[in-house]
């Protein structure tokens, strides 16, 4: 089969699923792209479409088998990464979730708003060593974020480094006041000195 005769297969099977998708029938839609897929192993739109079916089917898991024979295709997919971090999260395996968005993040470093999952990735797997890092980013590169500045501080807050939480915090305050009634309750435990009550106390990660 030469590549011409190929391409021609692969754009009858999208025409087909994409029939069957306008018309909401995402079974028979997955049923023919595996079909292709089994034909076209390589063909990174066939995937990308799986991809979009499963979702839509609400099956996150197949999703993310069809993004890993994206980026078995093309390692240096920045959406498939994403979305395969996304997805990850969304299902609370948030190892899998970090290091698909580092990968991600290698490819496009200029994204804040990822930078900022990925510190709260971090933050809910008790990393905050690393979630500072991913911070600083964030903050680099948007000085005037709000849930950044605050959650900065919250992490010098749980490594005890009190100092560097007020001023954190303090940024954060000037850019959304409303946040300091979030803060209300770990900015009272450093003031008032009372820590041993802190693991009673729930912290909220601003978003």
């Amino acid at each position: 089969m030469n590549d011409h005769t190929s391409q021609q297969g692969i754009k009858r099977i999208l025409s087909q699923v994409a029939r069957l998708m306008s018309k909401a029938r995402y079974r028979e839609a997955r049923e023919t792209l595996e079909r292709g897929a089994s034909k076209y192993p390589q063909a990174k739109k066939i995937w990308e479409q799986m991809f979009t079916v499963n979702l839509a089917l609400k099956r996150p898991k197949d999703a993310i088998y069809a993004l890993e024979h994206i980026l078995q295709i093309d390692p240096k997919s920045e959406r498939a990464w994403t979305d395969k971090a996304y997805l990850h999260l969304l299902l609370n395996e948030s190892d899998a979730g970090i290091e698909a968005l580092n990968k991600s993040l290698r490819l496009d470093p200029r994204d804040q708003r990822k930078w900022l999952l990925l510190a709260n990735a971090y933050m809910v797997s008790e990393d905050f060593e690393n979630a500072l890092i991913s911070l600083e980013r964030a903050i680099l590169l948007n000085p005037n974020s709000a849930s950044a500045w605050y959650n900065y501080a919250l992490c010098h807050f749980f490594i005890g480094k009190y100092e560097e939480a007020l001023a954190a915090a303090e940024f954060a305050f000037a850019i959304d006041p409303e946040l300091e009634f979030l803060a209300e309750n770990w900015l009272h435990i450093i003031r008032a000195s009372v820590f041993p009550f802190a693991e009673d106390i729930d912290f909220d990660i601003a978003s």
